[in-house]
């Protein structure tokens, strides 16, 4: 086996400034291209990003101009902040805007089911609240 380090008391292990992670953004796609492929998209809530995507993409980044997306990706966030420095656009998903009250039915069908034999849901919500926050 390779000797990789020696703990001591100096030693001072790094602190992890970002943390990387698969997500899904919401937002305007405002322009695509350049030499290397990047697309300027303004997520629903934060700061505008330039994304890098594969090729492969572009004609489908394109058409979907000045419209709001889904787009799967990586993201790359800060740990002190909480903000999204980096992203990199791998897929475009389907997206329909529809009113609040469609989404709350889809929402009711999907989840609904686990929470019809609780009486106080509210309460019942509230209460798994506190117990997280005591952790």
């Amino acid at each position: 086996p390779k000797l990789l380090t020696i703990i001591t008391p100096d030693l001072e292990l790094p602190t992890l400034t970002t943390i990387n992670g698969e997500t899904i953004l919401y937002g305007e796609i405002v322009r695509v291209g350049g030499v290397e492929p990047k697309a300027e998209f303004k997520p629903i809530n934060g700061d505008t990003l330039y994304c890098p995507f594969d090729r492969t993409l572009a004609s489908q980044l394109g058409a979907r101009l000045y419209q709001t997306v889904g787009l799967k990706g990586i993201a790359t966030w800060d740990l002190q902040s909480y903000e999204i420095i980096s992203f990199t656009i791998q897929e475009i998903l389907p997206y329909h805007q529809s009113p609040l009250t469609d989404a709350f039915n889809e929402l009711r069908e999907f989840a609904g089911q686990y929470y019809d034999e609780i009486e106080n849901v509210v309460e019942y919500i509230s209460n798994l609240r506190q117990d997280s926050e005591v952790e």
